[in-house]
This record gives C-alpha cells, sequence and structure tokens, in this order.
C-alpha cells in the first residue's frame, strides 16, 4: 500500500470488486499506516490481535472479532503482543449496486457517509459470511461470482439489522488531521519537526501530539518516518542511487540512521 491519507493504491479486481488477502503479522508492528478508502473492508481476526485506530478511538479487536472499515473512514493498526493472523475482504460499491430498492436504502447509504456500521462486531453469522466468501474466492468453482455477490447480500442484511450505528460517518475523513496528513505527505522530506508542525497548525506541542495520536494510532515522528522509510525502500529498488544519497533526498539527515 502507498503511504498517505488517502490510499492510491489500485486494487486489482478480476470477475468481481472483491478482494480477499490473508495476513500474517509478527508481534509489534504496523499493519497499515493511518490511511482512507472509498470501498467497505472487513477485516476478520482468525488468531491473536489488534489494535485497531478509527473514528478518533484505538481499541482492541482479538479472535473470532471483525474490524468494519466504512468508507471514507481513516484507520491504521498495528499487531499485538502476540502478532496477529487476518483476514481482508474488500468491497467495492458497484459489487451490490443494481440500482433497485436495495441500492437506495441499504447500499448507496453506506457508500456515501448517511450509514455506518459498528467499528469492531463479534457476531457468528457475520463471521461466517466472511469465511464462506474467502472460500469461495480461494475455490473459484462454478458460479463462484454469483454465490459471493448473495453472501455479501447476506452480510450487509445482517449488518443493517444489527450493527448500524445512530450517528452518520463522514463521506471522507473529516477534520484538521486530515490537513496535517496531506502537509506531512507533501513535505515528508523536508526537516518537520513535532514542534513546528504544531507550530503550524496552531496547536501546543502537547496536545498536538496527543491529538494525532488518538486519531492515528501512531506519534507523529513514528509516522513521519515510516513514510520516509517507504520512500527510501522504493527509490533503493527503483534506482542504483547510493544509500546515503537517497537517506538525504527522503528527509533523513542523521547518516547513521
Amino acid at each position: 500500500m502507498e503511504t498517505g491519507f488517502k490510499e492510491r493504491m489500485n486494487v486489482p479486481y478480476e470477475d468481481l470488486p472483491v478482494r480477499v488477502l490473508h495476513m500474517d503479522i509478527p508481534p509489534g508492528q504496523l499493519c497499515f499506516a493511518p490511511h482512507w478508502h472509498e470501498r467497505i473492508e472487513f477485516l476478520q481476526i482468525e488468531e491473536g490481535g489488534m489494535l485497531l485506530t478509527s473514528r478518533g478511538r484505538t481499541v482492541p479487536v482479538g479472535t473470532g472479532e471483525t474490524a468494519v472499515i466504512c468508507p471514507g473512514e481513516l484507520h491504521a493498526g498495528r499487531s499485538g503482543e502476540d502478532g496477529v493472523r487476518y483476514t481482508v475482504v474488500m468491497g467495492e460499491p458497484e459489487l451490490m449496486d443494481e440500482g433497485d430498492v436495495c441500492a437506495s436504502r441499504f447500499i448507496r447509504p453506506v457508500f456515501s457517509g448517511r450509514l455506518r456500521f459498528e467499528a469492531v462486531v463479534r457476531d457468528d453469522e457475520v463471521r461466517g459470511s466472511l469465511t464462506e466468501i474467502a472460500r469461495e474466492d480461494a475455490a473459484r468453482l462454478s458460479a463462484y461470482p454469483m454465490r459471493i455477490k448473495g453472501l455479501f447480500y447476506e452480510l450487509f442484511a445482517r449488518l443493517c439489522r444489527e450493527h448500524t450505528c445512530p450517528d452518520a460517518a463522514p463521506a471522507h475523513p473529516a477534520g484538521r488531521v486530515e490537513d496535517i496528513l496531506r502537509y506531512v505527505d507533501e513535505h515528508f522530506t523536508e526537516p518537520l519537526t513535532t514542534a513546528g508542525a504544531a507550530r503550524l497548525f496552531a496547536f501546543t506541542e502537547p496536545y498536538f501530539c496527543r491529538y494525532f495520536r488518538e486519531r492515528t494510532g501512531m506519534t507523529f515522528v513514528e509516522y513521519l518516518t515510516h513514510l520516509r522509510l517507504e520512500r527510501a525502500g522504493s527509490l533503493l529498488r527503483s534506482t542504483d542511487n547510493p544509500v546515503a544519497e537517497v537517506a538525504e533526498a527522503c528527509g533523513f539527515t542523521d547518516a547513521n540512521y
């Protein structure tokens, strides 16, 4: 995944706008940096646990639970002390938008932000639907696109009945954290500091540190370093430039970093 507050990676799809991934992350590692996207995602925890930052708070998600990432929600994740093994199921709106009453009453409201689901769900029916989607995607038997589509309708019906939130979600990440992430994404090669960023956005430094961590699950320095390392790795893979030159181009001023 390319870093930055909005995911820019084009997810490759085949017969359906659905993608299933299986992830295994060692203890205490970043699962994904703060970002958002326009699709819906389900993170089904198979083993271990994750600290999920979403909707301005950080919550644990453990074995048997499912994290629901609604469209437009800024989110980040880090594996727990035992690591985490989880399945990601991604779905785009065109998967279920048939232009009928189901689309107008239930599908479009989710993707437009007028309806959202609980962030963490423990529900055997939800888990069962996601497990079957992953199995169908792996087996690719005859008529599997029809089966997956039907399972997504079952999944949405269960969530709409049992796991909706009373407050609507924004269609895109709202608030000043979006401006901060955009600025860092555009200027991470420059000599940025926590104090300087706090001044730029009219925060006191202690409040800025707390505000940033609550909304991204990372400190400002951790996020900045992550961006720089991702960029450095990309340059080292795609060019023959010396390490010191790449480090300087990515904003690292310490040659021993």
